[in-house]
């Protein structure tokens, strides 16, 4: 899990663990490779005992982890996606995404996010959070008209008033 683990789990709000992301020509297709595993690994996981799911998942962190370009569209996604539902839900949010997060994370950590994770789910998830950003990228942002002194200052300030 640490493989995996040293990647995400750096974004906190609007802070991400990378000042720069690999191109998409770099990971183009490795984040439903990711996925392809995960779905692999939970198949292979149904009916086993816990410590040979934990095995498993263990070889899943290691897979990925060694394969950098798999890892790093991961935690492209989850800390862009963490990014976006943060700053569409806002501040008053944050404490309960930050319980996700550490959730998410300790799972990782302990080799139990299949426990809890639906892998056959990720690409819909993925699919969807790029039709919202799409979405919202298509919004025109209307610019405010500039404001001058005279608009900002409270008008019972003399001092803000201009001398004729």
């Amino acid at each position: 899990g640490a493989v995996v683990a040293r990647g995400v789990g750096a974004s906190v709000g609007s802070k991400f663990s990378r000042c720069a992301y690999l191109p998409p020509f770099v990971t183009a297709g490795k984040l439903n490779e990711a996925f392809h595993q995960a779905r692999q690994t939970s198949e292979a996981l149904k009916y086993q005992h816990p410590r040979k799911r934990a095995a498993l998942e263990s070889a899943l962190h290691s897979a990925i982890g060694a394969a950098p370009p798999e890892r790093e569209a991961l935690v492209e996604f989850y800390e862009l996606s963490r990014w976006l539902v943060c700053s569409l839900l806002g501040p008053r949010h944050e404490s309960t995404l930050s319980k996700m997060d550490s959730a998410f994370l300790s799972r990782l950590a302990s080799t139990s996010l299949m426990d809890v994770l639906s892998p056959s789910k990720l690409p819909k998830l993925s699919a969807s959070l790029v039709d919202l950003a799409t979405t919202l990228l298509a919004i025109p942002l209307v610019n405010a008209p500039p404001t001058t002194s005279s608009q900002t200052a409270p008008r019972n300030n003399p001092a803000a008033r201009s001398v004729d």
